[in-house]
Order: C-alpha cells, then structure tokens, then sequence
C-alpha cells in the first residue's frame, strides 16, 4: 500500500482499527518509537534507535494537547501498521505505558 504521513495513518486507524483518533495516535506514536512500526525517511533509510530515541524526546506538534505526533516528513507503512495492531493483544499494548516511559531523566 506504500508510505503515509504520520497523521494520515492515524486518521485512516482512527474508527477502523482503533475507536477514536487519541487513540490511534497513542498506539502508533509507542510502535514507532520502539522500533516496531519502521518509520522511513523519504530516502528510504529507517531510522534507528538513535534517530527514534531523539524523536521521542521533541514535541512535533503545536497543539498542547497532541503529545503523539510524530515528524510529517517520515513515512510509515499501512501494511506493517495493519500487521502490528491486527489482534485485539495487540492494540492494547499502547494502553500500559507512558511517555516518560521513554525520556531519559537528565543527568
């Protein structure tokens, strides 16, 4: 099915996969910081633990409120995101973590 944008993959899980928008960002936003959802750069290079860990750590969104968004300019791949949150299992990991999950504390 090719690349998406972020938001793009989150409205299309929005009410298919996922029952609200809030929802979906949150699921896709942790699979692609744990590596799980290959996020790619229009080069076709995925980004790597360093790349993710550096993502994590900027807000890429205006809106106070949306603390899941990722960078527009990567592409995420509908195919794998339909693969990863196919079971119900699945879609309830994003459920038990957090995003200081994933902040390192700073020394």
């Amino acid at each position: 099915m090719g690349l998406m944008r972020p938001g793009k993959l989150v409205e299309h899980l929005a009410g298919y996969i996922f029952p609200d928008w809030e929802t979906a960002a949150r699921h896709v936003y942790f699979a692609v910081i744990r590596g799980e959802l290959p996020a790619q750069l229009q080069s076709g290079e995925i980004l790597g633990p360093a790349e993710l860990e550096r993502i994590s750590q900027v807000k890429w969104s205006r809106d106070p409120n949306d603390t899941f968004a990722l960078p527009n300019d990567i592409g995420l791949s509908m195919d794998d995101a339909a693969r990863i949150f196919s079971t119900p299992e699945s879609r309830k990991t994003a459920n038990v973590v957090s995003i200081s999950d994933f902040v390192k504390p700073k020394a």
